[in-house]
């Protein structure tokens, strides 16, 4: 249960960090890429995280 637990928070992380990216779109271009890039690594390792865990249960 511990390990559903933790697939889903890893999941709400990167609809937080999706999130995060759409408000950043009216700021600079250097904010932007920054979201972005924190976006992208945030739902690479989660994603991958996910997967992993999945084939465990």
């Amino acid at each position: 249960q511990h390990r559903m637990v933790d697939m889903f928070m890893a999941y709400e992380q990167s609809v937080s960090m999706t999130y995060m990216v759409n408000l950043k779109l009216d700021e600079g271009d250097a904010e932007r890429t920054k979201a972005a890039a924190g976006a992208k690594v945030q739902i690479g390792k989660a994603g991958r995280f996910v997967g992993q865990q999945a084939v465990q249960l």
